[in-house]
């Protein structure tokens, strides 16, 4: 159970970054 919750925030991590990338290339 904790392992699964842990993979979950570890892709959630990883898909806010990628948001994070995309918005910041769109700004420059």
């Amino acid at each position: 159970m904790l392992c699964a919750i842990n993979k979950l925030g570890a892709n959630l991590g990883i898909y806010m970054s990628q948001i994070v990338l995309h918005l910041r290339n769109k700004i420059s």
